[in-house]
């Protein structure tokens, strides 16, 4: 079934996203694993293709153009599913200077996607798509 067909780009999402819990617990992993700079534990949570567009290298980039402009981390985290999407998690992060949040699309049993936006205030926002 293609998208124009009424398909999604998961496949059955029903069928193939892991259970709510279990993705809450690899988004806590891998939020833990960029804060401390242990990225490959994330790798290993990747699918094939999404390690393929972002080797752990550019994702090592990333993380440090990130981090770079936040200030400090303060310790306070939140996570929350996607009420319309079941196979979205998003992380909420606040740092010295600006909030970051990470979203976290699930499919075929692993993460598919990852944004990053961060927030100053709720005119300024940023959205990074990996």
């Amino acid at each position: 079934m293609t998208l124009s067909d009424g398909g999604d780009i998961f496949g059955s999402v029903e069928n193939s996203v892991l259970p709510a819990d279990e993705m809450l617990s690899i988004a806590k992993k891998c939020t833990d694993a960029f804060l401390s700079d242990e990225l490959s534990v994330c790798m290993e949570f990747f699918s094939e293709k999404m390690r393929s567009y972002m080797p752990l290298p550019v994702f090592e980039k990333v993380r440090q153009d990130v981090l770079s402009s936040l200030g400090s981390y303060t310790g306070e985290c939140s996570f929350e599913g996607d009420k319309n999407n079941p196979n979205i998690v998003y992380t909420n992060l606040n740092f010295e200077k600006m909030e970051l949040r990470v979203k976290y699309v699930f499919g075929k049993k692993c993460i598919h996607g990852l944004w990053i936006n961060y927030f100053g205030d709720k005119e300024n926002q940023i959205e990074v798509a990996l």
